[in-house]
């Protein structure tokens, strides 16, 4: 089954590939039409670095399946170049340190990020009866490296359904 084609399973107190998938596309075509990002092209990359992305839902999961998509249609965008430091917090100031790091070790001086991306996942729950309705919502925070917002922006998913009466 095509994740895309609406055809999977759904669950309503969870999040789905099909909610990742939704989430990144709309959030990333928002973002490549700011005018900050439309500037560039693929004979102008911007240097963007991966930050910390934040499960506050309260069901565990892999990000990298927001940031797999995400990070692809970033890149077949053509107007960035992407890093992501794996095992530590990613900010703008440890993208700093390490490029100071890596001058005093080559004598080459690093090219820093342009901006640094991050995002969250909130959740929202509502019981009215055997109804129930969950809202997740999925931001995305670019800032320079000076600390500024740049671009934000969220995607709300928001699911309903009835409670099974038959339990066990």
């Amino acid at each position: 089954i095509d994740p895309g084609s609406g055809q999977g399973v759904v669950s309503i107190t969870e999040i789905n590939i099909q909610d990742f998938q939704t989430a990144a596309g709309d959030l990333v075509q928002k973002m490549l039409l700011h005018p900050d990002f439309a500037k560039y092209s693929s004979a102008n990359k911007a240097q963007l670095h991966l930050s910390n992305f934040t499960n506050d839902t309260g069901k565990s999961f892999n990000m990298d399946f927001l940031l797999a998509d995400v990070r692809s249609q970033l890149l077949r965008s053509g107007k960035f170049k992407i890093s992501r430091i794996y095992g530590r917090s990613g900010t703008d100031t440890y993208a700093k340190e390490l490029a100071e790091l890596n001058q005093l070790q080559t004598g080459i001086a690093s090219k820093l990020p342009s901006y640094v991306l991050s995002g969250e996942i909130r959740e929202l729950r509502a019981f009215a009866g055997r109804t129930t309705q969950s809202s997740f919502q999925f931001n995305l925070i670019a800032t320079d490296l000076e600390g500024n917002s740049i671009f934000e922006d969220s995607k709300t998913i928001t699911k309903q359904g009835k409670k099974s009466t038959i339990g066990f």
